[in-house]
């Protein structure tokens, strides 16, 4: 049995994780068009409903809790066991109708939030497809007329608001009646508006003939209804956009209805119904929509105008058929031709119509096919379809400082992203049941304690949003006259928004990390885990958290199943922060972010482990007025060194364009300002931590921007590249390791251990200066020579400490590492050393199945360093 709870929880899970994505491809839609030479207007959204949406919103109360369960976004709550007592039983189903109770605020909020969204982009109606329009007016003239009957008469928009704002009012007298209540009292009782009754305070006890009302207040909060225009109109209109239907035009919407019909399984098995069959209508209905919203947003690519049309719907069904349709083009042309010639279309027409099509999907010619637009259908349901359900990432789980960063669910599917980006492709998988992702391993006490954080973050936001949303004025205006003191309405209101957002925003935070253990467990038992050492990073004044990152560099250290670290994520985190029993875990939460981001890290999951370095930096923002309480005796400031250090090292790696290396620099400058006031208040901690990591990282950091420069356009000249950057971070690096003869820079004692990654990282970088000096002067560049960088010595130092390092098996010696040791060892002519005895052995080094590719850089930094390789290889050998 409960296996099939665990298997609905990642199901559902994914789902959300994979809306999440497509909402943040429309963020990045908006955000990095503006700079595009290519585009011809200001980037921008069409946001387009379905009838479904609109039927959401006027009965909420009937379409959150299950069965139809549009607000039940995680599954319910379960037992501790297959065989709960009476006690569980009772106590289960108070938590069912406490689960129902939010079902519908749920559905309330990402509505209101959806059609928000559209009045952002500057809509003021909410527009339908033509199809979708007449729908949604059956749906409404059927309310109204019910409305009618019912009760004989219409309540107004303004008489609900009313009649909430008094229910509401008198809720509030009775919940603050107790004299001594302050205002941070109530900012934590005022979660009972939701166990004593909200949807009746909210609705009132006869729902259904509000439906009639809600239609108005539609109207009122986001203006009128509107239908796009009919593009088989002849007297449509003439913009660009929603112009009548050219001939070729018809020929693609003809192809595509019998696409969208094959995809959403149209009379599929043989089966027929009737056309008044409201399975057929409906499907029809969203054929004709989907087929549409293809036309309209394959004009404006041609037009290179960077507008979208985005179809938000309601039918989950629709949009997990959507997330793999672009797969079955190809097969749909040749099934959709095929039945033209079996109807007397002679071939000739077949083969016109047919290039016609393939022209629209942009397949018809191999070198469009790698232009900017290519494959744009690919991505059809990413950048135009959304489910309601991607909105609750805004209004329930995300606030105003975290919507850009990486949601809730990373961490629990990192197993299924990329090394250095966040793919759809698996998740699609898991959402729509094409795969089982049995690698995510859930215990039942896992699960509980899953669902009961997730439950208690949607219970949090719902608190926070009825402040604005369901107090009303009446309510603040008595909030204000009860808590005022003195102060002015606004700043009783502020602060009791201020109390319940960081309540929410801590509660997110345990929430994802609950999460993301389970996906960091998952990682550490796969073969994906040590394929790298995570960062250096250092906890001066934690011993027990310390010992967790200089675990993670050792082979073997966590066992193959993952329990050994999770003891320790649980335990040693503990044992260093602040105890959180007066619910201020911010410490815990910040530190247990970077173990997770360092354990991401080590399996290469590089923009996982960013993002979990930023929800430990967003923990630092937001406490700049609101200390963070440490453990006694800790000499802890909690200045966000080690995160900021982190999310420097994650940038660099995960950049794919200039502007993300500048983020890398940003993180890191912060690291160092965190440094500077950490010296000041403990001087003794330049003996734990020396400004060496950081001028290392700086070199790294230059070294990749030249890479990536290198790897995307050809130089035509020296001065094409400047790798002044390069000379300048490796010379301060230098200077700051000249009292260190034998690169020894990461303190140990006898009571405790620290790995050499800087050492390492040091060596290798500076032999990546070396070599880049080398291979420029090879190619008649004399810009960077080995007196810049501390002469041969400094070079022969470096492979003495790494094989030092390597010998002593106190840290991993990756691909990286190895490959760079060895062209060291060549530079120098230290053939002894050197593990590549001939041309083969390099040319298997840099082979496909060890070939180390992470960053955007490196396919092209690997094929230039295996040709430098067997160069200076074959220069040592024929003297």
């Amino acid at each position: 049995m409960y296996s099939s709870d665990r298997k609905r929880l990642l199901q559902q899970a994914a789902v959300l994780h994979r809306e999440f994505l497509g909402r943040d491809a429309s963020a990045d839609f908006l955000e990095t068009d503006q700079d595009s030479d290519d585009s011809k207007s200001d980037p921008s959204i069409c946001y387009v409903f379905d009838s479904g949406v609109f039927k959401r919103f006027l009965s909420p109360w009937a379409e959150g809790p299950l069965p139809s369960g549009y607000g039940q976004l995680l599954p319910r709550q379960i037992s501790e066991t297959d065989d709960p007592s009476v006690e569980d039983e009772e106590f289960l189903s108070d938590t069912h109708a406490l689960e129902d109770v939010r079902a519908v605020q749920v559905v309330e909020l990402i509505c209101r939030s959806a059609f928000e969204r559209a009045a952002q982009q500057g809509q003021r109606s909410l527009l339908q497809f033509p199809s979708h329009f007449e729908e949604t007016n059956r749906i409404f003239d059927a309310v109204k007329k019910m409305s009618k009957e019912r009760s004989g008469r219409r309540v107004s928009s303004d008489q609900l608001e009313d009649l909430r704002s008094r229910r509401m009012l008198a809720f509030l007298r009775f919940v603050v009646r107790d004299s001594e209540m302050t205002l941070e009292d109530f900012s934590k009782t005022i979660g009972q508006l939701l166990k004593t009754g909200l949807s009746h305070i909210q609705y009132g006890p006869n729902k259904q003939e509000l439906e009639a009302s809600r239609i108005d207040l539609i109207e009122q909060l986001y203006g009128d209804r509107c239908s796009l225009p009919n593009l088989e109109d002849r007297s449509s209109s003439t913009s660009l956009e929603f112009k009548t239907l050219d001939t070729q035009e018809r020929i693609v919407t003809d192809f595509l209805d019998f696409h969208f019909q094959e995809v959403l399984g149209f009379e599929r098995g043989g089966v027929k119904y009737s056309s008044n069959d409201a399975r057929v209508r409906a499907r029809e209905t969203d054929v004709s929509a989907l087929t549409m919203l293809a036309i309209l947003n394959r004009r404006t690519i041609s037009a290179g105008v960077s507008k979208r049309f985005v179809f938000v719907t309601h039918d989950r069904a629709l949009v997990f058929r959507l997330y793999r349709s672009h797969l079955s083009i190809n097969r749909n042309i040749q099934k959709f031709f095929w039945s033209l010639l079996s109807k007397g279309h002679s071939r000739i027409q077949v083969e016109e119509q047919r290039r016609t099509i393939l022209e629209f999907f942009d397949l018809e010619d191999e070198d469009r096919a790698s232009s900017n637009r290519k494959n744009w259908f690919r991505k059809f349901s990413l950048h135009y379809i959304r489910h309601i359900s991607s909105y609750s990432k805004d209004c329930l789980i995300e606030s105003e400082n975290t919507g850009e960063l990486i949601d809730l669910f990373h961490g629990l599917f990192a197993s299924s992203a990329m090394k250095t980006r966040v793919t759809r492709h698996r998740v699609e998988e898991i959402a729509t049941n094409l795969r089982s992702a049995n690698e995510i391993k859930i215990s039942r006490a896992k699960y509980i304690e899953t669902i009961g954080s997730w439950e208690a973050l949607t219970q949090k936001s719902i608190e926070e949003n009825l402040l604005e949303s369901t107090i009303g004025r009446k309510g603040v205006e008595f909030l204000f006259q009860r808590f005022g003191k003195g102060n002015s309405n606004a700043d009783t209101v502020a602060q009791l928004e201020t109390l319940l957002k960081e309540a929410t925003d801590r509660q997110r935070d345990r929430t994802m990390i609950v999460l993301s253990d389970i996906g960091a467990r998952s990682l550490i038992a796969s073969k994906e885990f040590a394929q790298r050492n995570p960062p250096d990073l250092a906890f001066e004044t934690m011993p027990n958290v310390d010992s967790i990152f200089q675990s993670l560099v050792l082979e073997k250290r966590y066992d193959s199943k993952g329990d050994e670290f999770i003891e320790d994520f649980t335990t040693k985190t503990a044992q260093d922060c602040h105890p959180g029993d007066d619910g201020d875990d911010r410490q815990l939460s910040h530190v247990r972010f970077l173990v997770l981001a360092a354990a991401f890290a080590s399996a290469q999951k590089w923009a996982t482990a960013l993002g979990h370095a930023e929800r430990a930096i967003e923990i630092i923002r937001r406490s700049k007025n609101d200390p963070i309480e440490v453990k006694d005796g800790s000499g802890s400031y909690m200045t966000g060194r080690e995160a900021y250090y982190l999310a420097a090292t994650c940038a660099r790696m995960t950049a794919r364009a200039p502007e993300e290396f500048e983020i890398a620099s940003d993180f890191l400058a912060l690291s160092d300002d965190a440094y500077d006031k950490d010296m000041k208040k403990r001087p003794e901690l330049g003996g734990f931590l020396k400004p060496i990591r950081s001028r290392s990282e700086k070199l790294a950091l230059s070294l990749a921007l030249y890479y990536f420069e290198r790897s995307t356009r050809e130089e035509e000249s020296c001065s094409a590249f400047n790798v002044t950057k390069i000379v300048q971070a490796a010379q301060a690096l230098i200077t700051e390791i000249a009292s260190y003869p034998e690169l020894k820079f990461s303190v140990a004692s006898s009571k405790r251990f620290r790995a050499p990654l800087t050492d390492q990282s040091v060596c290798v970088n500076l032999i990546q200066a070396f070599t880049v000096g080398e291979f420029r002067r090879q190619n008649g560049c004399f810009d960077i020579s080995w007196s810049d960088l501390g002469s041969e010595d400094m070079l022969r130092r470096c492979i003495d400490r790494l094989y030092e390092i390597s010998v002593s098996g106190e840290c991993r010696e990756t691909i990286l590492v190895r490959r760079y040791k060895n062209v060291a060892c060549l530079l120098v002519g230290d053939i002894d050393r050197c593990d590549w005895k001939s041309e083969t052995d390099i040319v298997d080094e840099f082979g496909l199945n060890s070939d180390g590719t992470v960053t955007a850089y490196d396919k092209w930094r690997y094929e230039a360093l295996k040709a430098f390789a067997l160069n200076v290889f074959q220069r040592l050998h024929a003297q």
